[in-house]
């Protein structure tokens, strides 16, 4: 039995298989559903279960985490359903935990590839500078503060903006434009270029996949 989960974009971003696991819409193990509350592969509390199929989270509500069940054998990935309509906001406090499609699959597998980028810089492809790479939600400049001109997803020269010129997958600037050849660029503290960051495998440079690199990211700082 399958059970789709959208955000509230109306995207597909999830499925539950059998009223019990969890997995992404790429097929990744997610983790596990106790009722209508799902917990991730940790047995950390993630959100609940609602009527129109999100899974939504109170900010402000604390549940202890549990014991994590056996990884179920993955199942043969279902075919997409269609996109829905954009769906009635939340009410204050309340977050929908996949609303820009980051899931909390098991990035620790990422670990070793992208572990040494960590206390660098960001750069666009034109060398504006778009924050530093590290885990310090109290540095100004910081991707991880939510609250700075680099981490958070309202301001314009953020790479979390989804509509903004770094963070849309329609801007020619942005790494999640799959067509784009401006890949970012990550120097290290003596100002040297050490990688590339883009999902445009074909743009000519050796790149990091950008989906993959900052949901790793995101799931380092929460």
């Amino acid at each position: 039995m399958i059970k789709y989960i959208y955000n509230s974009d109306g995207d597909y971003v999830a499925y539950i298989y059998n009223n019990r696991y969890c997995f992404s819409d790429t097929n990744e193990y997610i983790g596990f559903m106790q009722g209508i509350y799902l917990y991730d592969y940790k047995g950390k509390y993630l959100g609940y279960l609602t009527s129109d199929d999100r899974i939504i989270k109170n900010k402000n509500e604390n549940k202890i985490d549990i014991i994590p069940i056996i990884k179920p054998i993955k199942p043969i990935k279902p075919l997409n359903p269609l996109k829905r309509c954009k769906m009635s906001s939340l009410g204050s406090g309340y977050i929908d935990i996949f609303l820009h499609k980051h899931t909390n699959i098991n990035y620790e597998k990422f670990d070793n590839k992208y572990k040494k980028f960590l206390n660098s810089k960001l750069y666009s492809s034109d060398g504006k500078f778009l924050g530093n790479i590290n885990t310090n939600k109290y540095d100004p400049n910081s991707l991880a503060n939510a609250y700075g001109n680099y981490g958070s997803q309202y301001s314009s020269i953020s790479i979390f903006n989804k509509y903004g010129i770094y963070g849309s997958e329609y801007s020619n600037f942005s790494p999640f434009n799959k067509y784009s050849n401006n890949a970012l660029i990550i120097k290290n503290k003596n100002d040297e270029i050490i990688g590339y960051i883009s999902d445009n495998k074909f743009s000519g440079k050796s790149v990091i996949n950008a989906t993959d690199f900052f949901n790793w990211f995101k799931d380092k700082i929460n």
